[in-house]
């Protein structure tokens, strides 16, 4: 799960340009030599935003839900060029963080259920 922290506003990044990063690291898995003769299965997850609401939330991350309104779809999209797995972690969970950016131990279960879901079927 990638792309959180290119969330922060100092970066300017758009969702289109965080998800392309994403699909570059992918590539660097993929295309590695030293896995050429048995190519890994990735699972990409979107990251969940971050909520402003929250006033705990690092000032560096104000502002930071517009960048991530359409990180899913654009993460989603980089994950189908490379047929591998992916899941929006974002439609898992209610954004009720604590500190605004991180996860409880509930949400954390929710998460890794998913995964396991998704990875052993």
């Amino acid at each position: 799960m990638l792309g959180t922290n290119d969330l922060k506003t100092h970066f300017k990044s758009s969702s289109e340009e965080i998800a392309a990063n994403v699909g570059q690291l992918c590539d660097v898995v993929l295309e590695s030599e030293h896995l050429k003769s048995h190519r890994p299965q990735l699972l990409i997850c979107a990251p969940t935003s971050v909520n402003e609401s929250s006033q705990q939330l690092p000032q560096w991350f104000l502002g930071a839900s517009n960048a991530a309104h359409n990180l899913p779809k654009c993460i989603e999209q980089e994950s189908q060029k490379r047929g591998v797995l992916f899941l929006d972690v974002a439609r898992l969970l209610d954004h009720e963080f604590l500190d605004g950016l991180h996860w409880e131990a509930s949400q954390h279960l929710t998460v890794s259920r998913a995964i396991a879901g998704l990875i052993s079927g």
